[in-house]
């Protein structure tokens, strides 16, 4: 179960089922109370929002994280499966230093102390980590990177590189936009043809896609038990106090965070 929390005037989700096992996590709102200025919480390096209060958002981060703000790691998105481990040297790219790894939409690590962080405006942010605090991992998921099964990559690392087992590894789909704003193509609703209960036909010919249940399956069928997967029922296009949107507000919105640290 997901729930909201306010950490020094910022708003932010949290998954119980992270907190039961000790993982530091949060996925982002818009809101800050204390924020002075008229743009939200905003985590994306674009225009209209100026950069020093993008870097301000990361710095208010780090405080909830207890880091120093040279600690947070972002990943280079463009819809890939691509995942990059993040190790000692690599700590920081993407926000406090130049990245050495481009077309990557998951990072993961065993280091303590540094936040991993994929950022978002509707389309699927997964973190996964393991129940012993062992590593942890961010996945950014759109409908390209969950065509990909990304996220079955991820529980891969976790299973064979980092030899933890199924059982111990958890899972929380945070919020995205839900089926019911998801709007798609018969093309793209074709692609997912293969998961029972994953759009719905609408009379305009196009059909409403639904992410969380996709992944959740491609997570299930990765071997994840059920009661390790915590799935957010919060939509970013309908709750526009809450969430950026690409959706519904175009390319001009900002970006949310989705943080998880080891």
């Amino acid at each position: 179960m997901f729930y909201s929390a306010n950490f020094n005037g910022m708003t932010v989700i949290k998954s119980d089922l992270f907190d039961k096992y000790g993982i530091a996590h949060m996925f982002s709102t818009v809101k800050d109370t204390k924020r002075k200025t008229v743009n939200g919480v905003n985590f994306g390096f674009r225009e209209g929002f100026p950069y020093e209060e993008t870097v301000d958002s990361y710095k208010k981060v780090a405080d909830y994280f207890g880091v120093n703000f040279e600690k947070i790691t972002k990943a280079a998105q463009t819809h890939t499966d691509h995942i990059e481990k993040i190790t000692k040297n690599r700590i920081g790219m993407g926000i406090s230093k130049e990245t050495d790894f481009n077309d990557t939409d998951g990072i993961y690590t065993i280091e303590k102390n540094a936040p991993l962080c994929v950022f978002t405006a509707d389309c699927v942010p997964v973190l996964i980590a393991d129940k012993n605090n062992r590593a942890v991992c961010a996945v950014h998921s759109g409908w390209r990177g969950t065509e990909k099964k990304i996220t079955e990559k991820a529980v891969k690392i976790f299973t064979g590189e980092l030899n933890i087992p199924l059982e111990d590894i958890i899972c929380a789909i945070g919020p995205c936009i839900s089926k019911c704003c998801f709007e798609v193509s018969g093309e793209v609703a074709d692609v997912f043809e293969g998961y029972e209960n994953a759009s719905v036909y609408k009379p305009n010919g196009k059909y409403n896609l639904d992410l969380k249940k996709i992944n959740t399956d491609i997570l299930l069928n990765a071997g994840i038990p059920k009661e390790n997967i915590d799935v957010c029922e919060l939509c970013t296009m309908c709750d526009n106090e809450l969430f950026y949107s690409y959706r519904r507000d175009g390319e001009k919105t900002g970006r949310l965070g989705n943080f998880i640290m080891r």
